[in-house]
């Protein structure tokens, strides 16, 4: 749940909102994600457990900027995202190939609603958890709280983004019923806490317009099939 929630933003058009920098992490801060928002909408986003590797929105186009040992490759989310469904149909075995996309199709047929809870609050502020099922019982982490803070807007979109292009990145059926219910909370408001990692800080100083800048020419799509399938096995097709 972790991976699909803090890997990736969605490339679309975004509303205008002040530069914001918020940083989320676990209590332990064994995992720390730091987002940040230009003004005119653009977006950057680290990946957890992958140092140099971000996501990044330029101009309503997703990237990934992606830390390798010959160097800092870009690639466009389309291309990258149909470079694994190539690499996935070439390498992976065909039993588990079968297996993705039956499951893949099925579940995404079901439905899955989150039951708000009572308020709580994270870190000064306040917010409506989310169940899988109804409350559960106590000490039971929700699936995700969320603030209708208007100030924290801006991380609900961002948020709402990353969801959208880790469809993208489902091999054979985008738009698995997790990722649906999720999206349709951010509806409301900003996450104070997802996969256990609590919003910690949030600022509106101004963020340098290069850290939106890309650091290279993306790769073309032959390129990122010929970088993947380098490192894919029968059982296992990565991004990076």
């Amino acid at each position: 749940m972790r991976n699909l929630l803090i890997c990736f933003f969605f490339a679309l058009a975004a509303p205008a909102f002040a530069d914001t920098t918020a940083i989320y992490q676990t209590p332990t801060k064994t995992f720390v994600m730091t987002v940040e928002i230009a003004s005119n909408g653009d977006l950057r986003s680290d990946v957890a457990g992958k140092p140099g590797t971000y996501a990044l929105t330029r101009n309503g186009e997703g990237y990934m900027v992606i830390s390798t040992a010959q160097g800092v490759v870009v690639d466009r989310v389309e291309d990258l995202g149909a470079a694994l469904k190539i690499v996935a149909e070439k390498r992976l075995s065909p039993s588990l190939l079968a297996m993705m996309k039956t499951v893949g199709p099925n579940l995404a047929k079901m439905h899955l609603r989150l039951v708000k809870g009572d308020d709580v609050t994270i870190q000064g502020r306040k917010g409506t958890p989310y169940y899988f099922r109804g409350p559960p019982p106590p000490g039971f982490p929700p699936a995700i709280i969320i603030c209708s803070d208007p100030e924290l807007a801006p991380i609900g979109v961002a948020m709402a983004r990353q969801i959208a292009m880790s469809d993208s990145f489902q091999m054979f059926e985008p738009g698995n019923p997790f990722s649906l219910a999720v999206k349709a909370t951010l509806k409301t408001g900003a996450p104070l806490e997802f996969a256990g990692a609590e919003l910690t800080m949030v600022s509106h100083d101004p963020i340098s317009l290069s850290r939106f800048e890309l650091p290279a020419a993306p790769e073309s799509r032959e390129a990122i099939i010929k970088r993947i399938d380098a490192a894919a096995t029968s059982q296992r097709v990565t991004a990076f």
